[in-house]
Order: structure tokens, then C-alpha cells, then sequence
């Protein structure tokens, strides 16, 4: 899935991505892998995987953004797969 907000004024923002839940399952065996993908401007953040967090997963992670001149943030969500590439969730 993906978000974003209005005009930011410049400073910095804080983002904290907290858990997610009812996500679509894309996995035929077992439980898929789930991280996320923050965007402002031209910086990116991303979580750490949950293994096997299924459709309800947990990050607790907080990220700063600098803010100048931007005006959204972007929140992706993906399956980390190793065999072949990340399946957008």
C-alpha cells in the first residue's frame, strides 16, 4: 500500500512505522517476510524484515527526514523473498 500527506514545512520530521496489519499474504508455503519502504523527497528508509510476520507485522522503527522543500511521504510495503525478487505487498 502507499500514502502520502500534504505540504511539509521545512525542518525535520520524524516518521515512526509501528506495525501493520490484514496485509495481503502473497506466500503459497509459509509466512511471508514483511518490511517497509519510507519516501521523502530523495531520501529512503526502510524497516527491518519481520520473518514470518504473515499479514500482521511489527517494527517499532522511527526514521528522520530532513525536510526542505518536500511535499509527501511515501509508506511501501514488501515480502522479502531470497530466491527470487521482493514482491510488493
Amino acid at each position: 500500500t502507499s500514502s502520502s500527506i500534504g505540504a511539509l514545512t521545512a525542518g525535520v520530521l520524524n516518521v515512526t512505522v509501528a506495525f501493520a496489519q490484514g496485509l495481503k499474504d502473497h506466500d503459497w508455503f509459509g509466512r511471508q517476510d514483511p518490511y517497509a519502504v519510507v519516501r521523502c523527497g530523495g531520501q529512503v528508509f526502510r524497516t527491518k524484515t519481520h520473518v514470518d510476520g504473515g499479514k500482521n507485522a511489527v517494527w517499532n522503527e522511527t526514521f528522520t527526514f530532513n525536510i526542505i522543500n518536500d511535499n509527501s511521504i511515501e509508506v511501501e510495503v514488501f515480502d522479502e523473498d531470497t530466491i527470487s525478487a521482493d514482491d510488493a505487498i
